[in-house]
């Protein structure tokens, strides 16, 4: 999977556990210590469309919006 950009943060394990809640499709948190998390809708429509994560609603966008 290619991505244009990861967020920038102070732990990796806080963004691994965003990742993970995106994949399994299950509720995740979205800590402070992510600094630009304005990617990751863009990060979980990569992984909805490639088939990596489970549909849930638990969404970070809007799936209507284009």
């Amino acid at each position: 999977m290619i991505l244009e950009a990861l967020p920038k943060t102070r732990s990796g394990k806080c963004l691994r556990n965003v990742l993970k809640g995106m994949v399994r499709g299950t509720e995740y948190k979205v800590p402070p210590t992510i600094l630009d998390a304005d990617i990751l809708p863009d990060i979980q429509k990569v992984v909805l469309a490639k088939g990596l994560g489970k549909k849930s609603e638990y969404l970070v966008f809007d799936e209507n919006v284009q």
